[in-house]
């Protein structure tokens, strides 16, 4: 009945206890602490209270000194400026902060987003020319141009200043600009190499008042405050699924702080049409207001996104939140019907040859009727589904197969298509996603190679079982509402710093079915357990069970009450 391999770490431990004593915290938590790595008080304090004045030195970070410099010559001077970044979140967030630091100082500053179907990925020498003819004299790139050498050489040939800022990883060939600002160019320190799109660019922000006080530029002008722009930091930072921790764990915890006290009129008017009441943490970012905001890439023009976070008008910002919103609806359409589709392909599969199927390390699958705007994400439910690395293809305007690929953790998809990277028109991405585009009769060569590349760099079957961390084996006596209330300290939850784990087994008083897809199990310490999406596990449940489960607080007509929300069960 189980989906998941389970790891346990521990139970509780005398050295948790010992901790727990010292710290004034309850052994449960004092022992994930433990198991986590933090084993002392001030590793504790550093991570329970990440403060911005830990943030690493941006000039640490090659060329970053020289972009600043440059940047802030511009502020001076009151040159023309173009902000040029991707059409994801990621890349919107990056554009929105910059932009909006630039035209605070009054710096005349567009921003130039390609189109998701119509330009593809990077920075393109037609618009280059483009904004060339309109003045520009300074490019700066957000969360792209790594891999667009021959551009870069346009510029240079053009009299264009170009800084490139990026987060994508970095090939043989690196581009010739004004200045690459890149954490995985060869021989960066490693402690930048987690930062997003948005916060490579947040970093350059830092950088660019520094040179600015360097230049005396505030002697009699306020010093801006950069923590303003935190919350659009933290927004793409999330969205972009990135670890959080380092940097990251910083720059979002003190961004949720600040989005959540609501002066930014268009993130107001997001949580507003999504009917976000509480709290705005990591998964209300993930689940409700990123799908909206992704929304406007996928199915129309991501300058929407951008266009919200800048807004300074309450009516303009309740518009385009309201067509973010109804383009997220559209959007729900296009992926289930392709998503139902997707399902079918793949349980075809397995049912005609079930141990074949198993035995397989990947899922290539191809429709020429699938939105462009959606194939990422039934690439990445397939993952969620099978635990398989997956890459979506549909047909394009342009006559090419557009792809998308997601993996799974240990697998870097990245350096297996780098391996035959020629076999693509266009390629780019992440360890853990990919896009790309190929001709129509090169899939099966795709698929192939592909399946061999996992294989090779995952030689056992075994390691596609999904497992489950679990932090603690616990008594149903151990938890309570002080746990729950610790564990919130935690925050925010991501990757590498994922909400805790506990196991436990328990007897099993009654069980239900909820709106045909959710179990609800009444156990027998009076807790109720909630899983969702679980309801075909239903009749296979005895009178006692062993659970894998994250307690959490249920909140009716103002009383609170300790529930558990189920992973897996056995």
């Amino acid at each position: 009945m189980s989906r998941c391999k389970w790891n346990i770490k521990s139970t509780i431990t005398d050295k948790g206890r010992k901790l727990a004593a010292e710290l004034g915290l309850s052994p449960v938590f004092s022992q994930i602490l433990i198991n986590r790595g933090y084993t002392n008080k001030e590793d504790v304090d550093e991570y329970l209270n990440p403060v911005l004045s830990k943030l690493p030195d941006p000039f640490l970070l090659s060329d970053m000194e020289k972009a600043s410099i440059r940047i802030a010559d511009a502020i001076i001077k009151k040159e023309k400026v173009c902000v040029y970044g991707d059409y994801d979140i990621d890349g919107s967030t990056a554009i929105a902060s910059m932009v909006g630091f630039l035209r605070s100082f009054g710096v005349e500053t567009t921003y130039y987003q390609p189109e998701r179907f119509g330009d593809g990925y990077g920075l393109h020498k037609e618009a280059v020319d483009k904004i060339r003819s309109q003045g520009v004299s300074l490019v700066i790139t957000v969360d792209c141009g790594t891999t667009n050498i021959d551009t870069a050489e346009h510029c240079l040939e053009n009299g264009i200043d170009l800084i490139i800022t990026d987060h994508h990883k970095v090939g043989v060939a690196v581009p010739r600009a004004f200045a690459f600002v890149n954490p995985h160019k060869h021989g960066e320190n490693r402690i930048f190499e987690n930062l997003t799109g948005v916060g490579v660019a947040y970093y350059l922000i830092i950088g660019v008042r520094r040179a600015l006080m360097d230049k005396a530029y505030f002697k009699d002008a306020q010093i801006p405050d950069l923590k303003e722009y935190l919350d659009i930091v933290a927004f793409g930072t999330i969205a972009d699924v990135v670890p959080i921790q380092g940097i990251n764990r910083i720059l979002v915890k003190r961004g949720l702080d600040l989005l959540n006290k609501g002066s930014r009129l268009g993130l107001n008017a997001l949580s507003s049409v999504s009917n976000l009441k509480n709290r705005i943490d990591c998964d209300a970012v993930s689940f409700i207001l990123s799908p909206r905001m992704n929304a406007a890439g996928r199915m129309g023009s991501a300058s929407r996104c951008v266009d919200l976070l800048l807004t300074k008008d309450q009516d303009d910002a309740e518009r385009l939140a309201g067509i973010l919103h109804e383009e997220n609806n559209k959007r729900m359409g296009f992926q289930k019907e392709s998503w139902t589709e997707a399902q079918s392909m793949v349980e075809s599969l397995r049912s005609k040859d079930p141990k074949a199927f198993s035995n397989k390390f990947t899922i290539t699958l191809t429709s020429n009727t699938w939105h462009q705007g959606i194939i990422g994400i039934v690439a990445s439910k397939s993952v969620d589904r099978w635990f398989k690395p997956t890459a979506v293809f549909t047909s394009s305007s342009d006559g090419f197969l557009k792809g998308s690929a997601r993996s799974i953790s240990g697998i870097n998809i990245y350096d297996i298509f780098s391996e035959f990277r020629d076999l693509f028109e266009d390629f780019g991405g992440h360890d853990m996603a990919a896009g790309m585009s190929l001709r129509s009769e090169r899939i099966g060569t795709f698929e192939t190679l592909f399946e061999e590349g996992v294989r090779k760099s995952c030689p056992n079957p075994e390691t596609l079982i999904q497992c489950l961390d679990v932090d603690l084996e616990v008594k149903a006596s151990d938890l309570g509402l002080r746990v729950v209330n610790e564990i919130s300290m935690m925050e925010p939850f991501g990757i590498d710093n994922p909400a805790p784990l506990f196991f436990s087994s328990a007897k099993v008083f009654n069980k239900w079915v909820l709106k045909d897809k959710h179990l609800k199990l009444k156990l027998d310490n009076g807790i109720d357990a909630i899983g969702f999406n679980m309801a075909e596990l239903a009749d296979s449940i005895g009178p006692k069970v062993d659970m894998v489960f994250r307690p959490s607080i249920n909140e009716w007509n103002g009383n609170k009450q300790l529930q558990y929300v189920l992973s897996d069960i056995e």
